[in-house]
């Protein structure tokens, strides 16, 4: 099994935990939209599927205007490629993935010890 399927499986389990937390005690209290696209598109790209725009942020469960507002910010902050059209394709940059990937990994290592 290589890092990348620990870590995929790991952000699983944190998205998971995360729709936990947002239906016991409502997401306005844990607002962190731009985490959850990245989350989301993290995901995807483990899975091998290219989303648009608008499946991103269906996925982060964001309303469409602040998803775009957020898909905005990471496009020109460079952790996210793709044109501005909620319809096409968006994709983490390799920069992003690797950050990402290396986050969850110290992550799991945290919690194991």
């Amino acid at each position: 099994m290589s890092l990348h399927d620990d870590t995929a499986r790991f952000a699983r389990k944190l998205v998971a935990i995360r729709a936990q937390r947002n239906e016991r005690f409502g997401p306005a209290l844990f607002d962190e939209y731009g985490w959850e696209l990245l989350l989301v598109l993290f995901l995807a790209d483990a899975d091998g599927r290219r989303l648009t725009g608008r499946d991103a942020i269906a996925q982060s469960r964001a309303s469409e205007m602040v998803g775009k507002r957020w898909l905005d910010y990471l496009r020109q902050r460079g952790f996210v490629l793709g044109d501005e059209a909620l319809t096409a394709p968006v994709t983490l940059s390799g920069a992003t993935l690797d950050r990402i990937e290396r986050f969850l990994a110290d992550a799991m290592t945290a919690l194991a010890d």
